[in-house]
């Protein structure tokens, strides 16, 4: 007998309900302590967070007193090894602090040594013939010994009386000054208000302090005290500034220091975030300045200082509880619709068949465009192996179909394995290839070389480009290859025509000025008794104006042939000598007022032409004498600033500034700025242009503060890049043209 065994109705669905119900206490169990785990992780990180904040405040802090220190230590030993404290030796001494941009600073002074009631008078006539117009010595009463400011330099701007003053009746910088001379070396007095404060509002006073330093004059005997240099500080201005940037408004910060009269601690500077929040973290750390102990109190918001990694914990367990949901509903799914998975699963593999379908004929349409395309296409992975060359790449490079591309693909190879070759023959450098440059992460425009091998015994000319690639996580380059045989033999046509033009035009032109020259001496020298002809004369300098003007322009016009079409003899370029060399020449000729006053600053050297960057100097140092409005003295100043693998070159001058809406158009050929009054071609920027263009660099112009114009040029160094300074110019080469406003003449 058989017995046939049906499911119960609702079994495997219940089965279902019930393994999904387990899926989802164990995923929502695992996900409440991951979130623990994060929660606790979120609180160290907000811990470490504070504490590398306040590491970076402890240093930042420290680094800015050391740089005031070193200021002032060097400030009193120029003043020391002067010998003689004069007010000249400590204005020189006490100059670069006006560079330093010491915030804070008010002034710096000068301090005399001890001297008792019965030296005052003497002390106040010595100082005073030392340089200290004007002093008045000024004791405080009920002090037997007397220290006084001599000498002052105000840094904050303030014209308050700084000298004079009695410093032993302050305690707080007479008892620094006291420590820097037993200690000889910078010291740091107790917070104070300082003396000059005294008379501002309460609500403008700052707690600042005093830093000194000792000013020793060596002797046979040994180092000698002479005096004193000592820096007023105001606490949040000094420190204010360096706190605000180091905090990013993060945390709040305040910076005390201990009171010599007093156990509390008084507050030198603090910033506090605009952040809202509870201030659950505080971190104390204590920084040594000079002989002093400053405290840096540092606290924050756990929630701010994290950012959304306080919220990390609830969006675990919240991500947690949905993974849950889901796995348990999809837990759900499968266990009770094995059918409709399987279907699910007939889709999705259809689909990746059709996918996969679309991918191979995007494939063969993209191989097709490339076979099919003129110009060469090559691609290589990021070990210089080559995974594709089209037909017109093998073509161009000499490469037969069968040619296996293992046998180049090492980059060192290439220039021998294909007969890479410089466009004047030399073999090409392998590290300026564009491929191997692109796989660099350089890229490069219309490189040209030239390709002689087997397949192409008298040479192919070809212009290269290549960028880096990084498509689909695979690095690589591509370059793309075009044949430029025919275009470059047709520019070498058109400059040789250009040429014989040229010289036919000038020969006869050249012999049509001489006889006009000849006239017009003829003209002005009349034979006894013939009458002038003025008009006569008239005409013929018109005639030979003329004339000049039409050699000018046929020469501008061989010249931006040259500049465009012929090759580059690129060397090592010294442009200090090259410079000088343009400037004894614009200065040889003879000036109807005073010649021009010209600055050369120290000028590197570069790879490049020396011929074509000498017509770019003369061309621009020439235009900014010729457009001067007349009346006034032509002004240039020649400087540059280099960088790691190039240099700016800016020429600035004094005069007719260029209108705004022309600068970009005054580099094309033909076109002029200025017409009235000013001779001209039009062409000589449009040289200077292609010139540095072809050099690999760029020339720009923009306005001179104060009047007149910068044109800005850049080239790539040379391998020797020291700047050399024109040491042997001429007076009037030597002479200093300020560029800026503040110090225009």
């Amino acid at each position: 007998m058989t017995v046939e065994v049906r499911p119960r109705p609702g079994r495997g669905r219940w089965s279902a309900v019930l393994l999904a119900l387990v899926v989802l206490v164990l995923l929502a169990g695992s996900g409440l302590a991951v979130s623990r785990v994060v929660e606790r992780q979120v609180d160290e990180a907000a811990e470490q967070e504070l504490r590398q904040r306040s590491d970076a405040l402890r240093e930042a802090t420290n680094a800015e007193v050391q740089r005031y220190a070193t200021a002032l230590t060097l400030s009193a030993a120029g003043l020391g090894a002067a010998g003689r404290p004069t007010y000249d030796a400590f204005a020189t001494a006490t100059a670069p602090l006006h560079d330093m941009d010491l915030a804070g600073a008010t002034a710096i002074v000068f301090i005399a040594p001890p001297v008792t009631d019965h030296d005052i008078v003497a002390q106040q006539r010595h100082w005073r013939g030392l340089g200290s117009t004007g002093l008045v010595l000024e004791p405080s009463p009920d002090q037997g010994v007397h220290v006084f400011s001599v000498f002052s330099d105000a840094l904050d701007g303030a014209v308050a009386r700084r000298t004079g003053i009695d410093v032993a009746s302050a305690p707080a910088p007479y008892a620094a000054l006291t420590e820097s001379a037993r200690a000889g070396e910078v010291a740091l007095s107790e917070p104070y208000e300082l003396i000059i404060d005294q008379s501002l509002p309460p609500e403008q006073r700052q707690t600042s302090f005093s830093m000194t330093a000792p000013v020793l004059r060596p002797s046979a005997e040994g180092d000698e005290l002479i005096g004193w240099v000592l820096l007023g500080i105001r606490g949040q201005d000094f420190m204010g500034g360096v706190l605000q940037q180091t905090a990013q408004d993060l945390v709040d910060v305040e910076l005390l220091a201990a009171s010599d009269t007093s156990a509390d601690l008084v507050d030198v500077a603090g910033v506090w975030s605009s952040e809202p929040g509870d201030r659950d973290l505080r971190r104390t750390t204590t920084l040594p300045v000079a002989q002093r102990t400053w405290t840096l109190e540092v606290t924050a918001d756990a929630d701010a200082l994290v950012g959304t990694g306080s919220y990390l914990p609830r969006i675990v367990l919240g991500g947690a509880l949905m993974v849950a949901l889901l796995l348990a509903g999809l837990t759900w799914v499968l266990a009770s619709g094995r059918d409709r998975a399987r279907a699910q699963v007939r889709w999705a593999t259809q689909h990746l068949v059709e996918a996969e379908a679309e991918a191979s004929r995007q494939a063969a349409l993209l191989g097709a465009v490339l076979d099919s395309i003129g110009d060469g296409v090559g691609v290589v992975d990021e070990s210089g192996r080559f995974i594709i060359r089209n037909p017109a790449a093998r073509a161009l490079l000499g490469i037969g179909d069968s040619h296996n591309d293992s046998d180049s693909d090492e980059p060192d190879t290439w220039p021998e394995h294909d007969g890479l070759l410089t466009v004047s023959g030399e073999p090409f450098p392998q590290a300026g290839l564009p491929l191997v440059r692109a796989l660099a992460g350089e890229p490069s425009d219309e490189v040209e070389m030239l390709v002689r091998n087997a397949a192409h015994p008298e040479g192919v000319r070809l212009s290269v480009s290549s960028r880096p690639l990084d498509a689909v996580g695979q690095r690589g380059a591509v370059a793309v290859y075009r044949d430029v045989t025919v275009d470059r033999e047709q520019r070498a046509e058109l400059a040789a025509f250009a040429g014989v033009v040229a010289h036919d035009l000038k020969h006869p032109l050249t012999v049509i000025i001489g006889f006009l020259e000849l006239i017009a001496m003829e003209a002005g020298a009349p034979t006894p008794g013939s009458p002038r002809n003025d008009r006569a004369d008239q005409y013929t300098a018109r005639a030979l104006s003329s004339a000049r003007r039409m050699d000018e322009l046929i020469n501008d016009l061989l010249d931006y042939t040259a500049a465009r079409d012929a090759g580059l003899a690129l060397t090592e370029v010294d442009l200090g000598s090259l410079a000088h060399e343009v400037l004894e020449d614009q200065l040889a000729r003879a000036w109807d007022g005073e010649p021009p006053v010209v600055h050369v600053g120290a000028l590197p050297t570069v790879l490049g032409d020396p011929v074509r960057l000498r017509q770019v100097f003369a061309n621009i140092v020439g235009n900014a004498i010729k457009y001067t409005a007349p009346g006034q003295t032509p002004r240039v100043e020649i400087t540059a600033v280099t960088s790691d693998d190039e240099v700016r070159v800016l020429f600035s001058d004094r005069g007719i500034e260029i209108p705004r809406d022309q600068r970009a158009a005054i580099f094309t050929p033909f076109h002029r700025a200025h017409t009235q009054g000013y001779a001209g071609s039009g062409l000589g920027l449009a040289i200077c242009h292609r010139v540095v263009t072809r050099h690999g660099g760029s020339l720009t112009v923009r306005d001179n503060p104060g009047g007149g114009s910068v044109f800005e040029m850049t080239l790539p160094l040379g391998r020797t890049s020291a700047p050399r300074t024109l040491r042997d110019q001429p007076a009037a080469i030597a002479s200093r043209m300020p560029v800026t406003p503040s110090s225009a003449p």
